[in-house]
């Protein structure tokens, strides 16, 4: 019985349930074939304890309670019968079941305390995903208006220049006295206008 109920103590992680069901079984065994309680039953509280700290289904939880105190009842009776009086065996039951109903309490607050802390691990979760979520509107939206701005730039710069070379060459097509001053204005305002463009369109990347 020792070597069992130790030997579930290695797998009570990976398997809470089944390992709550095989020590209730292998507890019976033992009060029905050794009249003493051993050091190994301290295992029991173990597994009470891992599956109300672990197990997320309540009941489960709370089936290792009523498992534990059903324990306790019988553990009470059978090992302090043959040498206690009925107070004795009610006595050793009950103090039993408050420590049962101690380590059960603990797990479930650890339970409570872990429960919390993926709650709040969730909302960060949440939070930074939302956080990415309005950076990548806002740049979005940032690209959108350089996007509207170096368009305005560029139209109002390109149609300046249109517009002075257009003039520039009607009026030496059509001009009776074209003056080498008004090809020398008009092209000083094409590339001042195409500077500014280009200055502009660099300050926006």
């Amino acid at each position: 019985f020792t070597l069992v109920e130790t030997a579930l103590l290695v797998v009570r992680r990976r398997w809470p349930v089944p390992v709550m069901w095989t020590m209730f079984v292998v507890s019976l065994g033992q009060l029905a074939v050794l009249p003493t309680l051993l050091p190994a039953n301290i295992a029991q509280l173990y597994v009470i304890y891992t599956v109300a700290a672990h197990v997320p289904s309540f009941r489960t939880r709370l089936t290792a309670l009523y498992l534990g105190l059903l324990g306790a009842g019988l553990g009470g009776l059978r090992f302090t019968a043959t040498t206690y009086s009925y107070a004795g065996i009610l006595f050793a039951a009950f103090a039993m079941a408050v420590v049962v109903t101690l380590v059960w309490v603990t797990g479930n607050l650890i339970r409570g305390r872990e429960s919390v802390i993926e709650q709040l691990a969730e909302s960060n979760r949440v939070l930074q995903r939302d956080r990415e979520q309005r950076d990548l509107i806002a740049t979005q939206q940032e690209r959108a208006r350089i996007a509207r701005e170096m368009h305005d730039i560029v139209a109002h710069s390109l149609s300046v220049v249109v517009v002075q070379a257009d003039g520039g060459a009607y009026t030496a097509e059509h001009a009776p006295g074209w003056q080498r001053s008004d090809a020398v204005s008009t092209l000083t305002t094409i590339g001042d206008t195409a500077r500014a463009a280009l200055a502009e369109t660099r300050r926006l990347v």
